[in-house]
């Protein structure tokens, strides 16, 4: 049984979460939409040091973002989704 809530992704790596978004982008309303959006998501509620997102962000956008981010650094998809989207998001959004 899978656990619910915003630890649920954490343990997931960046190469297990680029394939859950990879069906995403292909089937909208499929099963693996709700996991690549859920574990993003997840991890964005989770991260301690993810950048400042700014008012209005959502978590489609943030989805779209990481899923960039992911398919540009395929070299670096072995760590936590966590720290993967922490990155994303540093980088997208930077503290100033």
């Amino acid at each position: 049984m899978m656990s619910a809530g915003p630890a649920a992704g954490t343990a997931t790596s960046g190469n297990v979460l680029l394939e859950r978004c990879r069906h995403h982008e292909k089937d909208a309303g499929d099963i693996y939409q709700g996991h690549c959006m859920g574990s993003i998501e997840d991890a964005w509620i989770v991260s301690t040091n993810g950048g400042c997102t700014p008012g209005g962000v959502n978590v489609g956008q943030v989805t779209l973002v990481a899923i960039k981010h992911l398919k540009e650094n395929l070299a670096q998809l072995h760590p936590p989704a966590v720290s993967l989207v922490e990155d994303t998001l540093r980088e997208a959004w930077p503290c100033r």
